[in-house]
C-alpha cells in the first residue's frame, strides 16, 4: 500500500546484536567492532531441508550459521508465533560443531542430494581486512596464508543411511522426485519440471495434491501453477487441507480465481482460520476482490481478532487500500471496539486515518470526521488517535500541500458540513490537555492534538505547558508537539521556557534548536547570554557547531568553545596512550560510558544502538579501542555513515537510514530518536565522508576517565564454560 509507510522492514527471529551467543573452544580474535562471545561474523545461513535424522532429534526445523571468527556453527530451532518465526538454541550452552583449529573458517553450507549438510571451510589463518588494523602491525601479517588450502566436510547423523541419488531421465522420474523426503530432490524435481515445460505432466501432479506428504504437496501445487495449468478446483482441495502452509499456497494461488464464487467463499472462510498466517493470507488475497461490503466486513472481523498482534496488523494495513473509511466506519460501531479500550488498539486507529489522509479523497475525509458526531458529549478513546492519524496523512498527502488547519481555513465542498464538529472536537481536546485535574495519560493524548491546529491557538497552551510545575512527562509532549507543528516560532517559545525546562526536555530541546540555521544562532545567543549553559552540549554538537557551513555559527561556536578539535587524531591518541598504565575502575567507567557513549552505543542492555553495541569487546586490546575511540575516522564501516537530510523548512536531520520506501525515508538520530520525513519534502541528502561518531571526544574525557572507560569495555563477561563438541 503505497499510503503507508512501514518503519519495522524487519524483526529478529532469533536473539541479535551481543545477546547471540556462542561457545567457542578457543580464544575468538577479532579486531574490528569485535564481540567476543557473540556472533561477530555469521555467515552461511542455511535451512536444513535434508531426510536424515538422528534419532529423537529433529533438525528439519534446523538452521544452521557458521561463525568463522569463533571457528565454529551454530543450530537453531525454527518456530511459528503467530505470525512471526522466532529462533532458539538447539542446546543451551554449546553449539552444533566446533574446532580448537584457529585456521578453521566455516563459511558455507548447503544440503546434500543425499540428504547430508556439507560445510565448506575456507582454512585461512586471517579473514579481517588489513586496514581494521594498526598499519605498523598490518604489514608485518602474511593476510593470504591459506589461500591454497580449503576443505568440504561432510555431516551426516551418527547411523544415518543416505539414498544415493540419480539425476531424472524422464518426466516420471522428475515427478518422482517431488515424493521424496529429502528437500533437495523435491526442489530439483520442481525446477526441472516447470523448466522444461512438462505440461503433460499435469494430471500426475494433480493426483499428488492428495499425497499423505505436504511437501510433496507444496511442491506438486506450485509446479501446475508454473506449468500454467492450475485450474480452480486444484485451488479449492488445498484451501481445506489439513497443513497451514498448504493452505496458505492455496490461497496465495486463489487469487487468480478470486471472482469465482466457491473460490471467493473459500478465501472468506479462510480469512477465520486459527492459523493467523492463513489468516493474514487470505485478507491479503481479499484486497484484491472488487466485492467490496462483504470483503470491509471480513477484514474488519479478522483484524479484531488479532488487534493485539501487531505484526498481524502490520500485514493487515497491506490489504485495505481504498477501503481504509470504510473499516474506520465499521470498527467504530463494534461495541466490543468502542467500549473496551483494551478491545482497541490505538495505533491500528492512527493508522487508517493516517492512510485516509494521505489518500487525500475528501469523500473519504468527510465520512470518518463524520464519526466524530456520533459520539456527543462523552467523545469515544479512538477519537483522538483518528484525527491525529488524519492529520498526519494529510501532511503526508503527495498531491497538494494539507493539513488539517487548511481544511478548516478553506474546507472543500465535500467537507462543507463536516469541520464544524471536528473544530469543536480539537477545541474539546486543547482544554483537556490543560487541565490539570485530568491523568497525565489522557492530557498526554490530547496534548499530540495541539500539534495539528494553527501555532497562534496553540501557543498559549503550549506555554502553560512547558511551566515549571508541569510533570516532566507532560512537558514532554507539549515539546513533541511543537515540533510536530513544524512552526518557526517554537524556537521563540522554547528560549522563553527554558528556565522552567525540566533537564531530560532540555536535553531534546537543544537538540531541536540545533537543527535549523536560524534557531541556531538564536541557541547560540542564548548560550553567550548564560541563559543555556553551553556545557551541557554533547561532544558531537559542539562538534558540528565548529564545522558548521555558515561562517557567523563557526565564529560564535569558536567564541563559545575555544576552536575545532585537533585533526591530528593519531597525535591526540598518542598522548592518552598513559592511560593505559593508570589505575582504573570499571565502576567509574560505567559512568563515563553513560555520559558520553550511551547516546549511541549499548552495552549489556544499557545506552541506544543508533551505532555499534559494545557489550561484548573484552577481547580487543584497550590500546585498539583507544585508537577507535579517539580517532573514529580511521575506519569507517559503511553503515556507521552519517546521512544529513535538509527539509524544505529548513529542518535538519542527521543520523543513520534505518529504512526507506519510495514515499519517505526513516532516519534514526542519537538518544534512540526517530523521524520519519517525507520525500516530497527533502531538499537535499548527502552521505558524510566521516563516522557517525564524531571526533573530539577529549574535551568530554580526561586521561583518567579515559582508563575507566577503556577497563568497562573490556571486563570479561561473565559466561557458562561448558564445553562443545569439538572437531
Amino acid at each position: 500500500d503505497a499510503f503507508r509507510v512501514v518503519t519495522k522492514t524487519h524483526y529478529d527471529v532469533g536473539k541479535a546484536g551481543g545477546e547471540t551467543r556462542v561457545y567457542p573452544l578457543v580464544s575468538m580474535k577479532s579486531n574490528y567492532l569485535s564481540h567476543a562471545g557473540t556472533h561477530t561474523s555469521a555467515c552461511g545461513t542455511t535451512a536444513y531441508i535434508g531426510d536424515l535424522s538422528a534419532q529423537g532429534r529433529g533438525y528439519r526445523q534446523s538452521v544452521f550459521v557458521c561463525e568463522p571468527i569463533g571457528h565454529l556453527v551454530t543450530r537453531s530451532i525454527i518456530q511459528s508465533d503467530g505470525v512471526r518465526f522466532v529462533a532458539k538454541r538447539a542446546e543451551p550452552n554449546r553449539d552444533f560443531l566446533a574446532s580448537t583449529d584457529t585456521w578453521f573458517r566455516p563459511s558455507s553450507l548447503a544440503t546434500g542430494p543425499d540428504g547430508g549438510l556439507y560445510l565448506a571451510d575456507m582454512y585461512r589463518l586471517w579473514v579481517e581486512h588489513p586496514k581494521f588494523l594498526p598499519k605498523e602491525i598490518a604489514e608485518k601479517l602474511d593476510w593470504r596464508a591459506g589461500e591454497d588450502r580449503g576443505r568440504v566436510y561432510r555431516i551426516v547423523p551418527t547411523g544415518a543411511k543416505s539414498q544415493p541419488y540419480q539425476a531424472p531421465e524422464s518426466i516420471d522420474d522428475a515427478v518422482r522426485l517431488l515424493t521424496e523426503q529429502n528437500g533437495w530432490r523435491q526442489f530439483t524435481g520442481q525446477r526441472l519440471i516447470v523448466e522444461a515445460g512438462f505440461t503433460n505432466a499435469a494430471p500426475r501432479l494433480r493426483e499428488l495434491l492428495h499425497h499423505k506428504n505436504p511437501t510433496t504437496r507444496l511442491h506438486a501445487v506450485w509446479s501446475l501453477a508454473g506449468l500454467e495449468q492450475l485450474e480452480r478446483n486444484d485451488v479449492l482441495t488445498l484451501a481445506a487441507d489439513s497443513n497451514p502452509q498448504v493452505r496458505i499456497a492455496a490461497i496465495r494461488l486463489a487469487e487468480r480465481f478470486l471472482e469465482e464464487s466457491q473460490v471467493f467463499e473459500s478465501v472468506i472462510r479462510a480469512a477465520a482460520d486459527s492459523d493467523s498466517r492463513v489468516c493474514l493470507a487470505a485478507c491479503i488475497a481479499l484486497s484484491k476482490s472488487t466485492k467490496k461490503e462483504e470483503v470491509t466486513r471480513v477484514l474488519c472481523q479478522s483484524v479484531l481478532r488479532h488487534v493485539g498482534d501487531e505484526m498481524f496488523v502490520d500485514g493487515w494495513l497491506s490489504s485495505v487500500g481504498e477501503r481504509s473509511g470504510a473499516i474506520l466506519s465499521k470498527l467504530a460501531s463494534a461495541s466490543a471496539f468502542c467500549s473496551d479500550r483494551e478491545h482497541g488498539d490505538a495505533a491500528l486507529v492512527r493508522n487508517l486515518g493516517m492512510v485516509v489522509g494521505c489518500r487525500a479523497k475528501m469523500d473519504e475525509v468527510a465520512t470518518v470526521i463524520d464519526l466524530l458526531s456520533a459520539t456527543g458529549a462523552n467523545p469515544a478513546w479512538w477519537e483522538i488517535p483518528m484525527i491525529d492519524g488524519l492529520a498526519i496523512g494529510l501532511r503526508r498527502h503527495s498531491g497538494s500541500r494539507l493539513s488539517i488547519q487548511h481544511l478548516i481555513a478553506k474546507p472543500p465542498i465535500e467537507l462543507q458540513h463536516s469541520v464544524t464538529r471536528l473544530q469543536e472536537s480539537l477545541a474539546h481536546y486543547q482544554k483537556i490537555a490543560s487541565d490539570r485535574k485530568q491523568s497525565v495519560e489522557t492530557r498526554r493524548e490530547t496534548i499530540a492534538l495541539l500539534a495539528h491546529q494553527p501555532f497562534e491557538d496553540s501557543v498559549a497552551a503550549f506555554r502553560e505547558l512547558l511551566k515549571f510545575d508541569q510533570p516532566t512527562e507532560i512537558q514532554q509532549s507539549c515539546f513533541d508537539a511543537m515540533v510536530a507543528s513544524r512552526s518557526s516560532n517554537v524556537a521563540e517559545v522554547l528560549l522563553e521556557a527554558w528556565p522552567d525546562l525540566a533537564p531530560s526536555v532540555r536535553g531534546v530541546a537543544t537538540a531541536e534548536l540545533l537543527r535549523r540555521t536560524d534557531s541556531t544562532r538564536k541557541a547560540l545567543a542564548a548560550m553567550k547570554s548564560g541563559r543555556i549553559d553551553a556545557k551541557t552540549l554533547g561532544i558531537d554538537q559542539r562538534v558540528r557547531l565548529l564545522k558548521h557551513a555558515n561562517a557567523d555559527i563557526r565564529a560564535q561556536a569558536t567564541l563559545l568553545f575555544g576552536g575545532a578539535v585537533s585533526s591530528d587524531r593519531r597525535q591526540i591518541a598518542s598522548k592518552y596512550e598513559a592511560a593505559l598504565a593508570m589505575e582504573c575502575s570499571a565502576t567509574r567507567g560505567a559512568d563515563v560510558f553513560r555520559r558520553v557513549c550511551a547516546n549511541c552505543h549499548r552495552v549489556n542492555g544499557e545506552g541506544q544502538e543508533t551505532g555499534p553495541d559494545l557489550s561484548d569487546s573484552a577481547n580487543r586490546s584497550k590500546l585498539a579501542l583507544l585508537h577507535d575511540i579517539l580517532d573514529p575516522n580511521s575506519k569507517v564501516e559503511p553503515r556507521y555513515l552519517a546521512q544529513n537530510i535538509l527539509t524544505s523548512d529548513g529542518t535538519i536531520y542527521r543520523g543513520l537510514v534505518s529504512s526507506e520506501t519510495a514515499d519517505a525515508v526513516v532516519i534514526s538520530m542519537a538518544g534512540g530518536k526517530q523521524a520519519t520525513v517525507n520525500r516530497d519534502d527533502i531538499d537535499s541528502m548527502k552521505v558524510d565522508t566521516v563516522s557517525l561518531m564524531p571526533e573530539g571526544i577529549e574535551k568530554d574525557v580526561t586521561r583518567q576517565q579515559m582508563a575507566d572507560l577503556l577497563e568497562y569495555l573490556t571486563r570479561p563477561a561473565r559466561r557458562s564454560s561448558t564445553d562443545n563438541a569439538g572437531i
